[in-house]
């Protein structure tokens, strides 16, 4: 059996990919923060690709900002294939450029 191949991109620690070749290839999280100073969440967003069969995903994980100590507040993931996140990019950005925002980061 010959050694599993990872994407470039794979953080091995979150990787399930097992030596058949089969599971997920996870990537480490990128932070989205909110830049308002009191807010209660922020975004995660990682890579996800199916082996062997390939399903690329976008992980859309929101994460809340545990304000009390007996918070239990899990997070909210939204797997989004990869087809369907690029296209939300394109919306958002055409959105922001209609509205005027582009200054808005």
């Amino acid at each position: 059996m010959s050694a599993v191949q990872h994407p470039s991109w794979c953080f091995l620690p979150e990787c399930s990919v097992n030596e058949a070749g089969h599971g997920t290839h996870i990537s480490s999280p990128a932070l989205v923060p909110d830049p308002d100073p009191g807010a209660f969440m922020h975004l995660e967003l990682r890579l996800m690709q199916g082996a062997p069969e390939g399903t690329r995903l976008f992980d859309v994980r929101l994460v809340f900002i545990q304000l009390d100590p007996d918070d239990d507040a899990e997070p909210v993931e939204f797997p989004l294939s990869a087809e369907m996140a690029l296209g939300l990019a394109e919306q958002i950005q055409r959105m922001s450029a209609f509205a005027g925002w582009e200054d808005a980061r």
